[in-house]
């Protein structure tokens, strides 16, 4: 398959974001298991946080996965709709 440069440029920043989003989940994973006396709010904004992130790491993820499989160019790709990159995440 031949990537152009904008098709490479989104495919290497959703390398990068899925790369950091580990490290997220692995902070978290430690923060919930170190700090249990924390106040609530403190417990549900980063759970709020990952949540958030969550949903963005996997629209990026989709929107790679769409701009792949199209057969045009990324601009047209670029204008899909939240519920096609909805149907793309949720199969």
């Amino acid at each position: 398959m031949v990537l152009n440069r904008s098709r490479r440029t989104l495919i290497a920043g959703t390398w990068l974001n899925c790369g950091l989003y580990s490290l997220e989940l692995a902070q978290a994973y430690i923060y919930f298991r170190t700090y249990r006396q924390d106040p609530a709010w403190t417990r549900y904004l980063v759970w709020f946080v990952l949540f958030c992130d969550t949903l963005g790491s996997l629209s990026s993820c989709a929107l790679v996965y769409l701009v792949c499989q199209s057969t045009d160019e990324v601009p047209r790709a670029a204008k899909l709709t939240l519920p096609a990159v909805l149907r793309a995440i949720l199969g």
